[in-house]
């Protein structure tokens, strides 16, 4: 008896018969056995029987795919025939007189690479074998089932690393998840003592204390915004980003993106503009990610932006979408770097900004983001004159009748494995409307 095998076969049994059978019967055989490759043991296993019982094939037995016939089926990739199987001295004599059989055939088939599948197995109780023109046929059928079974094959074998690719992805999540509860944890600790030594009545501060205190401030909310990010990120890597949409306000989500980044514009002492349009602009979002969005986009330029620079964040509603820019009088970047600004973990030269910090992960965040709402992220830089990013989404009413963008919407940016990080550039490149009539100044975007 040949050895059990724990390999998982890619069709049922009741899927493969139907072929044993076609075979067996155009070869014009009494029985017949389908044995597949099992590549981890090297062995052949009777998978289904024709003309046998299922003790019957058991009892054919598995066999080494490199001995006897079987190795020379292989390495020829033709059929061959065995004579009078009972003279040979191995085990297979005493199961072809057990079984009745006399005289066999075994006929390969393989993936189109020349990677061997398994053999059907022929067998003939008078019969010598099969004729010539049946024996044709016979390849023939082997030959597209094979490619069948092939193919079944590959799809087991993507379903399989998809739900390995979705573990390791959720199991990724969790872990980030951990880390940082245990770094906020510290962090949230620093911060009321920090704020409690900055506003404590009766406690007097020398001015080099005072500027401690706000730079230890400052590298907290640092390193809090790159746990956030790290998060999101890995939340859009394994799909996990649930989309609730809403009518948002779009001048209501520039005072509140002024709200929060008016400190750090005062810091770095960038004048921040805002031009919010008209005020009965309705954009069709999730309005945190959408807030999100902004904030990232308004703050990279704030950052890489020279003292004296002016940031302007305005609204403008289009035909069909409102438009969000982001423009500024940074450095710019170059045209061949702009097909790299929203790959993750990237940062264009950050030694030319020692003050900025990141993981390189915000603009990837923000395409996915500004996709998952249906929207577009897109980029204008001039070198030495500035940078322009510029979101689209649907407005209300638009957007609202589009039928996949429900409250609850899930993102599935990751479900096969893979989340698409490319650039957004799709050829368009955005021409900001300027209200002095000369060519508008954009934001530099960097991570």
């Amino acid at each position: 008896m040949g050895v059990s095998s724990t390999h998982v076969w890619p069709l049922s049994e009741g899927e493969l018969l139907p072929a044993l059978r076609v075979i067996t019967t155009l070869a014009n055989a009494d029985m017949g056995v389908l044995m597949l490759l099992d590549p981890t043991q090297h062995l052949l296993m009777p998978v289904i029987g024709y003309g046998l019982t299922d003790s019957q094939r058991e009892q054919f037995g598995s066999h080494a795919d490199a001995e006897g016939p079987f190795a020379t089926a292989f390495a020829e990739h033709r059929l061959v025939r065995v004579r009078n199987v009972w003279k040979s001295r191995d085990a297979w004599a005493a199961r072809a007189r057990e079984l009745g059989f006399r005289n066999a055939e075994i006929l390969p088939f393989f993936r189109s690479t020349g990677e061997a599948l398994g053999v059907f197995a022929i067998l003939y109780r008078t019969r010598a074998g099969s004729r010539r023109n049946a024996a044709r046929l016979a390849s023939e059928c082997a030959t597209l089932f094979a490619t069948a079974f092939a193919h079944a094959d590959s799809h087991v074998r993507a379903e399989n690393a998809r739900a390995q690719i979705a573990k390791t992805a959720h199991a990724k999540v969790q872990f980030v998840a951990r880390m940082s509860h245990e770094l906020r944890t510290p962090l949230q600790s620093i911060a009321g003592y920090v704020n409690l030594l900055q506003t404590g009545k009766g406690t007097s501060l020398s001015d080099d204390q005072a500027r401690m205190l706000d730079r230890i401030a400052v590298s907290e909310r640092i390193l809090v915004h790159l746990i956030d990010d790290l998060i999101s990120f890995s939340r859009l890597e394994a799909g996990d980003i649930t989309y609730r949409f809403r009518p948002v306000s779009a001048a209501s989500v520039i005072q509140m993106t002024e709200g929060v980044l008016l400190p750090l514009a005062q810091e770095q002492h960038v004048a921040l503009r805002l031009d919010p349009g008209t005020s009965d602009v309705v954009v069709h979002a999730d309005e945190e990610k959408l807030q999100q969005v902004l904030v990232n986009l308004v703050a990279n330029a704030i950052k890489y932006s020279p003292s004296g620079a002016t940031v302007t964040l305005r609204c403008r509603d289009d035909a069909e979408c409102v438009a969000f820019d982001v423009v500024d009088d940074g450095p710019g970047i170059p045209p061949e770097k702009l097909g790299d600004i929203f790959e993750p973990y990237v940062r264009l030269d950050p030694a030319s900004s020692p003050g900025t910090a990141g993981w390189g992960l915000g603009l990837a965040i923000s395409r996915e983001l500004a996709a998952g709402m249906h929207g577009s992220l897109t980029v204008e830089s001039s070198v030495g004159r500035g940078s322009a990013f510029t979101l689209r989404l649907p407005r209300e009413g638009i957007g609202a009748s589009h039928g996949a963008m429900t409250d609850g919407t899930k993102s599935r940016a990751a479900t096969d494995g893979a989340m698409s990080l490319g650039p957004t550039m799709d050829g368009a490149r955005p021409r900001l409307p300027s209200t002095d009539g000369s060519r508008p100044r954009r934001a530099s975007a960097r991570q």
